[in-house]
């Protein structure tokens, strides 16, 4: 939950009265805001995903060298690898043996690789 605080002081007046020597004091409230800064929107990237499905659940999946997760984080249950749109190397290695291969991700689609090993 998002919270404003306003500082709420006082500022005091004085004058002199009519009669010599009566001073007057007189306030009121003045509230004081935080700066107020412009934010811009940013239209959201709609993203692709990539499908992994492969007899070695426990092989480990890279994105351009990143290590991202394990195959079985992303073989369509519970979850896919989501990326924004682009060309990417995508990598499984398991027990010394490697599997590459270039895919393009487009917007709103998915990318299904399916490994052997």
């Amino acid at each position: 939950m998002k919270k404003t605080f306003i500082l709420t002081a006082l500022f005091l007046t004085a004058s002199i009265g009519a009669s010599a020597g009566t001073v007057v004091i007189r306030t009121r409230p003045v509230v004081v805001a935080p700066k107020v800064h412009v934010v811009h929107t940013v239209k959201p990237v709609r993203r692709g995903t990539i499908d992994i499905n492969t007899n070695r659940k426990k092989a480990k999946v890279y994105v351009n060298g990143k290590l991202v997760g394990n195959a079985g984080q992303y073989d369509g249950w519970p979850g896919k690898l989501h990326l924004a749109p682009g060309k990417y190397t995508i990598t499984l290695k398991s027990n010394g043996s490697v599997y590459r291969e270039r895919v393009r991700v487009v917007s709103g689609h998915e990318v299904n690789l399916n490994v052997t090993f």
